[in-house]
């Protein structure tokens, strides 16, 4: 394996393992505001600091591999669904920004309902996204 692929799989595997420790952040049971306000700045901080960067990791060591590459009909879907995944942590983490930069005035518990949609939305997408996510990267593997 080359000195890029192991880059590559290092990156989906840390990339993986932040997205499983933000799923135990946003499953925390918040019972008010401030704990609100937490959950959204730890997630924001992680997306931000860490995930967003992975991110990127391995959006270019993906494209470098496939520089080095033939293509088949199986790496072709590989992409596609690789690319598919990206994009949705892409639209969970604009979310996850609009949430923060959303609560960052709030100081008041009622106004805090209007919220939870947003919460719900980044959600969905990790419901629909991280099995993908698995199934690609399982697909990746076979190929190497």
């Amino acid at each position: 394996m080359s000195t890029i692929a192991i880059l590559h799989v290092l990156s989906i595997a840390l990339w993986g393992g932040v997205v499983a420790c933000e799923m135990f952040i946003e499953t925390y049971k918040v019972r008010s505001l401030q704990q609100e306000k937490m959950v959204a700045d730890l997630h924001y901080r992680i997306d931000l600091f860490v995930e967003a960067p992975l991110l990127l990791a391995v959006l270019v060591t993906g494209a470098l591999l496939l520089d080095q590459t033939t293509w088949s009909t199986l790496l072709a879907i590989k992409v596609v669904a690789a690319l598919v995944v990206v994009g949705g942590n892409a639209v969970c983490i604009a979310i996850v920004v609009k949430r923060y930069l959303a609560l960052r005035g709030l100081e008041d518990e009622e106004t805090l309902s209007k919220f939870a949609v947003q919460t719900q939305r980044i959600h969905l997408i990790g419901f629909i996204f991280i099995p993908l996510g698995l199934a690609v990267f399982a697909l990746g593997w076979a190929i190497f």
